[in-house]
């Protein structure tokens, strides 16, 4: 989940952001002793950096496919966006579903 605020231009941006702070210290709160019980015997994971090596068209579309030549682990995927606006981390598709069995190899981003 996230929360995208424009800078406080005016005392009610700023109530604004405040009240994103405090909501965001209460969710703090609740998740603390569920990361507790993941965290155990887990190591804290990084981001890594990638290098584009070649950039295709490839026409209009509302999917995106991401195939990658190494698997991907549960919590892993690609950061997607602007580095001015918003990134969005697109889960690997490691968990299997009713339908689909997992592909750790793709992610697929779109409606």
């Amino acid at each position: 989940d996230a929360l995208v605020l424009s800078p406080p231009e005016d005392a009610e941006g700023e109530a604004l952001w405040e009240a994103g702070a405090i909501a965001r210290a209460q969710r703090a709160e609740r998740e603390e002793p569920r990361a507790a019980g993941a965290a155990a015997g887990s190591e804290a994971e990084g981001l890594a950096v990638g290098v584009v090596t070649s950039v295709e068209a490839g026409g209009v579309g509302d999917r995106v496919a991401l195939d990658f030549t190494s698997l991907l682990r549960q919590g892993e995927g690609a950061l997607v966006g602007s580095s001015a606006k918003l990134l969005a981390l697109v889960h690997g598709e490691t968990i299997e579903g009713e339908l689909v069995p997992a592909r750790p190899f793709c992610g697929n981003a779109g409606p």
